[in-house]
C-alpha cells in the first residue's frame, strides 16, 4: 500500500490522540488550554462574524479555550475534513503544539522528558529540531 501524504495545515485524529497521552501529563493545567485556528481556511465551522482575536506575523487567528481534551475539536464544517486547531497549549504554557497552514507537519515545544517520549513513540513520524535549524 502506498504511503499517504500527511494534511496540510492540520494533524489528523489520530495524531492528536497520541500527543494528548504524551502532553497531558506535562502540564498542571489540563482544564484550562487555549486553541488558535486560522482565519483563512475556506470550510471553517468558525463563525464568520467572529474576528481575529490572536495576530502573529503574517497570520490572524480565532482564540478559543476550553479543556486539553478539546485538542479533538474540528473546526470544519466539511464533515469529511478534519481541521484541528493550528496552536494550542495549556494555560501553565507548560508546552506548545503548532501546525503551520502550509506545512505538513507540526512542532512542539516543550519539556525534555515530554519532548524524549514524544520523539521515542513508534506511533509517530517525529525527528529532532531546535530553533536554529531553517525550515
Amino acid at each position: 500500500m502506498p504511503e499517504r501524504q500527511a494534511p496540510t495545515g492540520t494533524l489528523s485524529q489520530a495524531v492528536i490522540e497520541v500527543l494528548l497521552e504524551h502532553l497531558r501529563p506535562a502540564t498542571a493545567s489540563p482544564d484550562r488550554s487555549c486553541f488558535a485556528v486560522w482565519t483563512g481556511f475556506g470550510g471553517s465551522a468558525v463563525p464568520h462574524a467572529l474576528g481575529p482575536q490572536l495576530r502573529l506575523p503574517h497570520r490572524e487567528y480565532h482564540l478559543f479555550s476550553g479543556p486539553l481534551t478539546a485538542a479533538r475539536t474540528s473546526y470544519s464544517d466539511v464533515p469529511y475534513h478534519h481541521q484541528s486547531a493550528n496552536l494550542w497549549w495549556p494555560a501553565d504554557r507548560a508546552w506548545c503544539v503548532a501546525t503551520e497552514v502550509d506545512f505538513a507537519w507540526s512542532y512542539v515545544g516543550g519539556p525534555g522528558p515530554c519532548i524524549a517520549a514524544i520523539l521515542a513513540d513508534p506511533r509517530l513520524d517525529a525527528s529532532a529540531t531546535d530553533a536554529t535549524e531553517p525550515w
